[in-house]
């Protein structure tokens, strides 16, 4: 699937969204017939690892730096979109224009900017 230009992260995460999401059932229709009573299982399986590698990112930034920030909000949008859709994501044409629109859409927001600093304070502590 090729698109033209996109105008606003939402859009564009709509597109590979969609896109992503057409490969999948693609994949699994071809496994049509297998036991889905795993998926619950495996879902928290990636919640875990979602939160253990935020957890890493988030574990070598000092909040009184705004270079160190900006850099730790781009590791993980990264780790969340593809935690979310997948390693195949990076591999889109729009991956690093997605990657400069969605951070620049956060950082206009100052409510986005402290809730990210929040992000990164809960995600120091301790467990």
């Amino acid at each position: 699937m090729s698109i033209g230009p996109v105008g606003s992260a939402t859009a564009l995460v709509s597109l590979l969204k969609a896109e992503l999401t057409e490969g999948s059932r693609r994949r699994t229709s071809s496994n049509a017939g297998a036991e889905t009573s795993g998926c619950s299982g495996e879902a928290s399986q990636v919640t875990s690892s979602l939160r253990t590698q935020l957890v890493q990112v988030a574990g070598q930034v000092d909040l009184t730096d705004p270079v160190a920030l900006k850099s730790a909000r781009r590791r993980l949008i990264r780790t969340v979109l593809v935690s979310q859709f997948g390693a195949d994501l990076r591999e889109h044409s729009q991956w690093e224009a997605m990657l400069d629109s969605v951070e620049a859409t956060l950082e206009q927001d100052s409510q986005h900017v402290s809730q990210f600093h929040a992000l990164i304070q809960q995600l120091q502590q301790p467990d």
